[in-house]
Order: C-alpha cells, then structure tokens, then sequence
C-alpha cells in the first residue's frame, strides 16, 4: 500500500511540475520580453527672456527702463527608438515634449536657448532634431544622429481588452546608469482615439513605449488622470502605427535611403513630369 501511495504521489508530483512548466512558459517575465535597450531620458532645457519696459523714478524725474530678465527651465521625459538608420535613429516621444510654439507666441518672450537632448542608460548624450508632430494624438518623432541603440517593432495585431502589457519610463526623472523603471499593467480599452492603460504615470512618463508580451510597440504613453495616476493615456493602436508609417516614409530618402525600385520610381516620375510640362 505504501509502495501504492509513494507511486501515485510521484505522479501527482510530476503532473504538477509539467503543467507548471506549461504555464510558466507562457507567463513571460518583463527582463525577457521588454525592449529596455531601446529606451532613452528625453532632457529640455529652456533660456527665456522676458523684456518690459518699467518706470524707474529717481527724486522728482521719471524715466523709462527696459529690463530684461532670464530664468531658465528644465524639464524630462521618455522616448524609443522605433527605426535605426546608418548614422543614426528615429525616436519616438510625445508632441508635447517637442512643442515650444506656445513660448514664441507669448508676448515679451523670447528663446535665448534652448538644449535638447536624448540619454543612454549608459549615460551618453545626443542632440536631437524634431521631424514630425501629431498633436491630436500627442505624438512626435525626433531624429538622433550618431545614436545606435536597437530598434523595437510595431506589432502586427492590437492589444485586446485584458491583455498584459508593460512600459518602461523614467517617471519623476528617476534614471541613472542602467537604471530605469519597468511597469506592467492591462490593456483597458479605448475611447475617442485614446487607449487606456492601468499603467502608473506621471510628469517625466510622458512618451515612454507600451509593449505587448512579446515586447513589441502597441501604445506610448502621454497622460494620466488628475487625482488618479494608475491610469494613463495613450494614442490608439491604429493612430500610433498610422502616425509612424507616414513620418518615417517622409523621411526615408533623406536617413534611410531609398532602394534600387525605389530610386527608378523616382526617376520615371520626374522624367513623366517634366514631358508633362
């Protein structure tokens, strides 16, 4: 009878063992899944200068002054590398990090200077340039020249309502030499061309990439509710991988090139336009 109890023990044992083994092949964990080389600190630094003309008054006598005064402003934020080139790569971030129109329309303002820059977990510093913004969507793609990180990859399909996602961000600033915050939440749903994401955010979250469980590119966080940050915001699916198809492509010749078919096309177009004139 013991020998009985011992065999079907030994079984159960091993039952359970593979299907543990089943089930922890699928629950991937984010070290495996998540793209963290492909994460950069976005860093702004403003100079701006306000000028206004004050009465100065010395005895009697009052006399008009010009001053100016300069104050400088910091701020960060979080972006990937969505596509590398040969000197370079494309960066993907929020449009309110690359904005300042706002600053040049306001009145007695203007920019002295302005520093804007990616950083490595291996703290190396790039300029960047800002290529395309969708404000709609608060997305935005900078270009990086000389930056050399792996890509991630647009998935194929959507997430569906549940799915497990993960985001890496550098919330509050926090970030330092192969340092940076990991998350992982739910896909919630969308509405209204917003994706929404029981992810935590805050300032300094805004851009930073949503991934699938293969570590593949579905959202990109921009905001979160007042009052409740576990929940944040996110352009859509189908908005986010509409907006970057068409950026990268109107940037093709110039950062990737073009290929052989590609170059012919080009050729036989302006060779039909100018027969056409």
């Amino acid at each position: 009878m013991k020998r009985v109890i011992k065999g079907l023990l030994g079984a159960i044992t091993i039952l359970v063992l593979i299907s543990c083994g089943a089930h922890c092949n699928q629950l991937k964990t984010p070290n495996e899944t998540v793209p963290i080389n492909s994460f950069v600190k976005i860093e702004k630094k403003i100079t701006l200068q306000r000028c206004q003309v004050v009465d100065i008054k010395k005895g009697k006598e009052i006399t008009k002054k010009n001053v100016c005064v300069k104050r400088t402003f910091r701020s960060s934020a979080s972006g990937s590398v969505v596509r590398k080139a040969p000197n370079g790569a494309f960066v993907l971030t929020a449009a309110h990090v690359c904005r300042d129109d706002y600053l040049r329309r306001m009145s007695n303002i203007t920019i002295v200077k302005q520093v804007f820059e990616v950083l490595t977990l291996d703290m190396r510093r790039f300029s960047v340039k800002v290529l395309e913004m969708d404000n709609p969507s608060d997305v935005c793609l900078l270009w990086v020249t000389g930056l050399d990180l792996e890509e991630i990859v647009m998935a194929e399909q959507e997430p569906e309502h549940g799915d497990i996602v993960y985001n890496v961000a550098a919330p509050m600033g926090i970030f330092s030499r192969n340092v940076v915050p990991v998350f992982s939440g739910y896909f919630s749903g969308k509405r209204d061309g917003l994706a929404f994401y029981s992810i935590p955010a805050i300032g300094g979250s805004s851009g930073s990439p949503v991934f699938n469980r293969d570590g593949e590119l579905i959202g990109l966080i921009h905001s979160a509710f007042v009052g409740f940050p576990n929940l944040s915001l996110s352009p859509t699916y189908a908005n986010l991988k509409r907006f970057l198809e068409k950026s990268i492509k109107a940037h093709k010749e110039e950062y990737l090139g073009l290929t052989i078919i590609e170059k012919l096309d080009k050729i036989t177009n302006l060779l039909e336009k100018a027969a056409n004139k």
